[in-house]
């Protein structure tokens, strides 16, 4: 990635991303450009939504480049976190999926989304703009992707609770 560094989203984005956007901040500290992977991200809830769009915002407004990798693997777990007609606490789910349609200039899908959030809470939606030049994405290629294995083990994701009766299997 140019030699930006690169922070990768977890499979699971939710509350504890905030240590990994945390490196993402650390690391704009030191680089003038970074890589967000989030190729291989495959649940979003409301709260890890909140988080990443406020990562978002802010290299909006930095001097910083940000170049979302494989963003185009967010639509479905946003859409799948969002529900036309179902008002949420927090309206991040569909900001957030609004966003990355803006970086993705799919300016269609932007509108269609923003009428389903504009009937879901009743205010106007956000409307379209490019997105600044400091943010930028790029598909992920296969190698970006997760890879089968075949033999051994793939650790990839977050042990949760008592990982000991898995491991024993």
């Amino acid at each position: 990635a140019d030699g930006a560094p690169i922070v990768r989203l977890p499979d699971a984005v939710e509350a504890n991303v905030f240590k990994v956007l945390e490196h993402l901040k650390n690391y704009s500290a030191q680089h003038q450009a970074l890589t967000l992977d989030a190729s291989g991200v495959r649940e979003v809830d409301l709260v890890g939504a909140e988080l990443l769009l406020r990562v978002i915002n802010a290299f909006k407004r930095a001097s910083h480049e940000l170049l979302v990798l494989g963003a185009d693997q967010l639509i479905t777990p946003l859409r799948a976190a969002v529900e036309p007609g179902r008002r949420d606490q927090s309206d991040a789910g569909w900001m957030l999926l609004l966003e990355v349609f803006r970086l993705l200039l799919r300016q269609h899908d932007f509108e269609e989304t923003g009428i389903q959030y504009c009937v879901t809470y009743e205010v106007s939606p956000p409307s379209w703009e490019p997105p600044p030049p400091s943010l930028k994405t790029r598909a992920a290629t296969p190698a970006d992707l997760p890879q089968e294995v075949e033999d051994g083990l793939q650790w990839r994701g977050t042990v949760r609770a008592n990982g000991e009766p898995q491991f024993g299997r």
